[in-house]
C-alpha cells in the first residue's frame, strides 16, 4: 500500500458526507453527525480499485485503534474467514470500538 488515501470511486467521500456533513450551512446537505463541531474524520484505504488483502484490513483497524478511533465506518467485506481479522475485530469490541458495517458486507 502507500499513504494516499484518495478515493478511487467516490464511496468512501459520498459516505463521509453522509456521517460529517456539517448541518445549518446552506449548502443543502446535513450528515448524521449534523451540529456535532466534535467529529473528526481519518481516511484509512486500504483497497483500490483492483481490490486488497484482509491482511490490510488488519493493519487499518489496528492502526484506528492505536490512534484511539471510536468508531469505524466499513463497506467492504470478503467472501472467506479470516482469523487474523476476526480478531482484529475481537480487539476493537475489548477496546469499546464500534465497528459499523455496511449490509451485505
Amino acid at each position: 500500500g502507500d499513504a494516499d488515501p484518495s478515493d478511487d470511486d467516490g464511496h468512501g467521500t459520498h459516505c463521509a458526507g453522509v456521517i460529517a456533513a456539517a448541518a445549518r450551512n446552506g449548502i443543502g446537505i446535513a450528515g448524521v453527525a449534523g451540529l456535532n463541531s466534535n467529529v473528526k474524520l481519518m481516511a484509512l484505504k486500504f483497497l483500490g480499485s483492483d481490490g486488497g488483502y484482509t491482511s490490510d484490513a488488519v493493519l487499518a483497524i489496528n492502526y484506528a485503534l492505536a490512534m484511539g478511533v471510536e468508531i469505524s465506518s466499513n463497506s467492504w467485506g470478503g467472501t472467506s474467514y479470516s482469523a487474523a481479522l476476526a480478531a482484529a475485530l475481537e480487539a476493537a469490541d475489548a477496546a469499546g470500538h464500534l465497528f459499523v458495517a455496511a449490509a451485505g458486507n
